[in-house]
């Protein structure tokens, strides 16, 4: 899903920015919490909720679909339309992008940062996050969104095959991913930022327009 502004092809970037989603501008962990007491409300315990996530995250990425069939597994029979349901509501109403992070992204855009999604997972469960969970002004700060199950370094360095000349950064909450994107992605800046811990955004941003100006 690409989105690319008039302004972006008609100028140089300061800088290229590729995010990571979950963890980083989403507060995935807040949203998972939720939607576990969302399920419990229903019926559903929340061990049978947490016994179904280990063998989902060795089979690959969350999906719906997985999670009712640990749930079928264990004798808890509910229809998938309700689970999904469930899960949208809960992006509605739960406010998991913050107004903070919306201005930032504004901010970065405003001073001539190209801008990209880069996240883990099933696309059709990512974007439903990004779309349904974020307001209607958060695909604008984007040129694209990406959802992939590749190791993130090789969407990176396709990324930094079309812009080669202006500073690159990556920012995850993983530290395998930045350390993957250091070893094979040219001349590019990794910074660590998880929401969980709750640091500035303000920080961040400081961060981003430092190394930009290196």
């Amino acid at each position: 899903i690409l989105f690319m502004s008039d302004q972006f092809k008609r100028r140089k970037p300061r800088g290229v920015i590729v995010w990571d989603f979950d963890g980083v501008l989403f507060e995935t962990g807040r949203h998972r919490l939720d939607a576990q007491e969302a399920l419990r409300r229903i019926g559903i315990p929340a061990q049978a909720v947490l016994r179904v996530l280990p063998p989902i995250g060795k089979s690959g990425h969350f999906s719906i679909a997985k999670l009712v069939g640990g749930l079928r597994a264990q004798k808890i029979f509910i229809s998938e339309k309700r689970i999904r349901k469930i899960f949208h509501d809960q992006l509605l109403n739960g406010r998991y992008y913050s107004s903070a992070v919306d201005m930032m992204l504004h901010r970065l855009k405003k001073g001539g940062f190209l801008q990209f999604i880069l996240s883990s997972g099933m696309s059709s469960f990512q974007y439903k996050k990004m779309f349904v969970g974020c307001n209607a002004s958060f695909r604008g700060h984007f040129s694209k969104l990406m959802v992939t199950t590749k190791p993130k370094y090789v969407m990176l360095l396709k990324v930094r095959k079309k812009y080669p000349y202006p500073p690159m950064l990556f920012i995850d909450d993983t530290k395998s991913n930045l350390e993957l994107a250091r070893l094979y992605v040219p001349e590019i800046i990794t910074i660590y930022y998880s929401n969980v811990r709750q640091k500035s955004i303000k920080q961040l941003e400081r961060t981003i327009v430092r190394h930009a100006t290196k």
